[in-house]
């Protein structure tokens, strides 16, 4: 197994990976299952992808409630299992990140019910993980988010709503101290260059933070072209150059309602497509049908999976395709190295069918 990259010299992220088709061949999903059917409850937040080997293809890593972490690679349409790791307590949510920066990828998990990160060391060969590292927080973890930061990845710690302490903090290390961020309870985050300086911003609820470089971030609305009504409490965001102008446009699911808003170069953002969902839940971007256009795939209405094609005249109204199944969210990844977005997608209720079985994890691969 190949070692994995020194941080300088970092595996390209699946954006960034040549794409191995021609445009317009033709598209479809491939389902295949990882592993053997789990009896605890499997959720998105719980799911991980990176290149950790650095041979091209991403490794997709799933944490089971007890902390438990299972690191799957595919081989030729099979999914072997390369590695085991255990954070040593309850898990909800997790990251890959080299947040100790040392130029190895870490693993990092945390749950609601406890104010701390579970922090397990990536070692120098290969897939694996030193003992956890526990290290307290001032609130209990609802969602991880990694921050590219000038001296290494960061972390974004978002909290309960319903917290007294209810917000964000950023560490810039593992061994940093937690500072808060100028946002309260925002139910989705989301880093991009925004700006195009060099630092990676975030887009967080209503608002994005604009990264000073020096530690600091400053509050810029998000869509103020919208009316007040809408575009409040996004369930899910998702960043990508949708048209193709250089700058990173944002994607933003709400409850009843799927929006592309284009960045102005001018710190703020215009809606240019909306379609109207019942339920969104989740939504990643990608490339998926061999143009250079990044997709957009939503999770919406009885839990489907539905794709959105985009082209130079931007994207259709209804989704080109559909997969069926009681899908509880999505992780995006490319998992065969091809430069198109492959979806990891767990499932926790309902009959096995061609598409769906309770509890297992199942990745659409894109072909």
């Amino acid at each position: 197994m190949p070692s994995p990259a020194p941080l300088d010299q970092a595996p390209p992220s699946p954006s960034e990976r040549p794409l191995r088709c021609e445009p317009g061949e033709p598209f479809s999903w491939q389902r295949e299952t990882v592993g053997e059917i789990a009896s605890e409850r499997i959720t998105s937040k719980a799911i991980a992808a990176r290149d950790l080997d650095g041979d091209g293809g991403d490794e997709l890593a799933r944490a089971l409630p007890n902390g438990s972490v299972e690191f799957w690679k595919r081989d030729d349409s099979r999914w072997v299992s390369v590695a085991l790791a255990d954070l040593s307590g309850p898990v909800e949510t997790m990251v890959l990140a080299d947040v100790t920066h040392d130029g190895r990828v870490d693993l990092v998990g945390a749950a609601s019910t406890e104010p701390v990160l579970r922090i397990a060391r990536g070692t120098a060969e290969g897939v694996g993980f030193e003992p956890v590292e526990v290290l307290p927080l001032p609130v209990a973890v609802a969602s991880l988010t990694v921050l590219r930061l000038e001296q290494g990845d960061g972390l974004v710690v978002g909290s309960l709503p319903a917290s007294e302490l209810n917000g964000a903090w950023l560490l810039s290390s593992a061994d940093a101290e937690p500072v808060p961020l100028p946002v309260q309870a925002p139910s989705a985050f989301v880093p991009a260059d925004f700006d195009r300086d060099g630092d990676e911003d975030l887009a967080a609820g209503a608002g994005w933070l604009e990264n000073l470089g020096d530690g600091r971030f400053s509050r810029h609305p998000l869509a103020v072209q919208s009316p007040a009504s809408e575009l409040q409490f996004p369930t899910d965001m998702s960043a990508a150059d949708f048209d193709g102008d250089g700058y990173t446009d944002v994607a933003w699911m709400e409850g009843y309602a799927f929006h592309v808003l284009r960045n102005t170069r001018r710190s703020d953002f215009e809606p240019i497509w909306r379609v109207f969902q019942i339920y969104g839940l989740a939504t990643v971007a990608g490339r998926v049908d061999c143009d250079e256009l990044p997709d957009l795939v939503g999770v919406a209405g009885q839990q489907r999976l539905q794709l959105f094609l985009n082209g130079p005249n931007g994207f259709a109204d209804t989704p080109s395709h559909t997969a069926p199944g009681d899908v509880l969210g999505i992780r995006s990844g490319d998992f065969d190295g091809d430069g198109r977005m492959d979806l990891a997608q767990p499932s926790a209720r309902g009959e096995c069918s061609d598409t769906a079985c309770a509890n297992d994890l199942g990745v659409l691969m894109a072909r």
